[in-house]
């Protein structure tokens, strides 16, 4: 009588399988303990000073990786700007400059006398309980001078088949024997000629505004609502810049807002490597093969940015 063997199914050989190498994998088990490097809080200091307006300055604290998450705003910080190695003043802290974000990340020190002038240099001191005591130094640059500025309506048709108007603006560098920066862009005046429900908080709109000069490489723009500039390529004192915004756009906002105005920065050094590193940052932040770009910092002890800026304004009616 012949004997019937029974086949093992396959599913049953790969559990059995499995099961075997789970057991030798348990006996060489090891258990690592890792450590995450040692993390030094230090304090941040975000100040973009304008001349001639009240002085606002944030502070707030760096936070490890792995550390639980809180409220990064730091309001017992004491701060004080020195002027030139003379005069001294505090800027206490002011709950209404923080923003209304849930966690709070800055907290706003303000003060409005003396307000910050064209030239002077400004050392700003920040100690914040149980932190290192940080530093910073800039000059705050000259006014720019806006000689003259024209606008001519639908001058040109870009790639994409749009209507450009162009604006061209005349200005003068404030010094020709050091190196200068500016930022432009132009925003609508005021409130709404109608009366009509506007969604936006701000009732000034900034336009989409591109330069003609985008061969630079000293040109940064900020979601094309502003240009950075370098005078490097300047030839002379005076200098024209053109600039093309959509026809469409400026059609568009001429139905409720009066007119716009014209903005021209002059900015220091460290207010425009911060804003140069940091559209470079956020240009590569989408793409997993450009080179890690760190943002720029002047803060010793610390982090942050300390600049200011001077502004000078022309304004166009419909």
């Amino acid at each position: 009588m012949d004997i019937l063997r029974k086949q093992v199914p396959l599913q049953q050989w790969i559990m059995l399988a499995i099961v075997a190498a789970s057991l030798c994998l348990q006996a060489c088990e090891r258990f690592v303990a890792i450590s995450p490097p040692e993390f030094s809080t230090q304090a941040v200091v975000s100040g973009l000073i304008q001349a001639d307006r009240p002085w606002e300055v944030y502070i707030s604290q760096t936070e490890g990786y792995f550390a639980d998450i809180g409220p990064l705003e730091r309001t017992d910080a004491i701060v004080w700007i020195e002027l030139a190695n003379t005069d001294t003043f505090h800027l206490p802290y002011t709950s209404s400059l923080s923003p209304q974000i849930s966690p709070p990340f800055l907290a706003g020190y303000q003060t409005r006398e003396p307000l910050p002038k064209a030239g002077n240099t400004y050392i700003i001191h920040v100690e914040v309980p149980g932190l290192e005591p940080i530093t910073a130094q800039m000059v705050m640059p000259h006014s720019p001078n806006i000689i003259d500025a024209s606008w001519e309506d639908s001058a040109s048709i870009d790639p994409q088949g749009r209507l450009m108007s162009r604006l061209s603006l005349q200005l003068k560098d404030p010094d020709i024997h050091q190196r200068n920066y500016f930022f432009v862009y132009a925003e609508t005046i005021e409130l709404p000629k109608t009366n009509i429900e506007w969604n936006s908080e701000d009732p000034s709109i900034r336009f989409d505004m591109r330069l003609a000069q985008r061969d630079s490489n000293n040109i940064y723009s900020i979601f094309q609502q502003a240009q950075y500039i370098s005078d490097e390529w300047f030839t002379d004192s005076i200098h024209t810049l053109d600039f093309f915004i959509p026809s469409s756009r400026m059609a568009f906002l001429a139905n409720f807002y009066q007119g716009w105005s014209l903005k021209l920065a002059c900015i220091n050094e460290p207010f425009y490597r911060y804003t140069e590193e940091y559209v470079k940052q956020r240009n590569a932040s989408n793409n997993p093969y450009a080179e890690p770009s760190p943002v720029y910092n002047n803060i010793q002890g610390g982090y942050g940015v300390w600049g200011g800026y001077s502004l000078d304004s022309l304004e166009f009616y419909w």
